[in-house]
């Protein structure tokens, strides 16, 4: 029983490490992520490089060698105003060099992925590895081992000192009803679990703590457990109860535990 606790204890450390190094690989994960959108949102939304002017055939006068154009008179400079065909080819060119929107270019850019990256698959992997669990090691909770548990923990409800409860059995079992330990007294330690209890909370783990209450059980005496909760015990080793008296109980289930030790 001691190495059975001590790999569980073991367990749970190794539980709470792994989970912690999971909460700070996705954290990384979606800080990376986000910079990764912010960096392609800004490089997307940039504008264009300035490229130098470019002569084209509408910016260059071209003059002709063999006939002479005269000089247009003051009058005329200031009256005149640019020909409709230059404008036209002036809109043509600019509607074929006109550059897409950033709406575009973002939706061109950005193409949704089928399926996620092998590198941020096997990046999961290494933060959340498998673990493999043989069938032979999965233990299959029965009703019978809770309603034991549960006849322990009226007695808990009751609000009746009892020498079953030691700092050990207490933390163990108030752990595993969710409730905090730390730096608490029994008296408080009790009311915070007669509140869980209250409020529907359940043992993630009948059987361990249902195997401490049993190593329990050697040191205290039979005035110090009702009836109920020997009587529910008994029927979770598969003990005839009916018409039993209570001693009779208690001596057939302690012989069972011991046998079992």
């Amino acid at each position: 029983m001691q190495a059975l606790e001590e790999q569980l204890k073991l367990t749970k450390i190794e539980a709470l490490e792994q989970r912690a190094r999971a909460e700070v690989a996705e954290t990384w994960l979606k800080i990376k992520n986000r910079k990764i959108v912010f960096m392609e949102e800004q490089e997307q939304e940039m504008p264009p490089t300035p490229t130098k002017p470019v002569e084209t055939w509408d910016t260059v006068t071209i003059v002709s060698p063999v006939r002479r154009v005269s000089a247009p008179s003051p009058v005329e400079r200031r009256t005149s105003l640019p020909s409709v065909e230059r404008r036209t080819s002036l809109q043509t060119v600019e509607r074929r060099t006109s550059l897409p929107s950033p709406v575009e270019r973002r939706t061109s850019k950005i193409k949704l992925p089928d399926s996620p990256s092998p590198k941020r698959v096997s990046l999961a992997r290494q933060c959340w590895p498998v673990v493999q669990v043989e069938a032979d090691s999965i233990e299959v909770v029965e009703p019978s081992v809770v309603k034991a548990v549960q006849g322990y923990e009226e007695l808990i409800l009751s609000r009746k000192e009892n020498p079953l409860w030691t700092k050990e059995l207490l933390c163990e079992h108030a752990v595993h009803l969710g409730v905090e330990t730390f730096s608490k007294k029994k008296e408080q330690l009790l009311e915070d679990m007669r509140a869980a209890l209250e409020n529907g909370a359940v043992v993630s783990n009948p059987i361990y703590i249902l195997r401490l209450y049993e190593k329990r059980l050697a040191d205290v005496s039979l005035s110090d457990v009702n009836k109920e909760t020997i009587e529910e015990h008994c029927k979770y080793y598969g003990i005839v109860t009916d018409g039993k008296r209570k001693n009779k109980l208690w001596d057939e289930l302690r012989e069972v535990i011991r046998r079992r030790a």
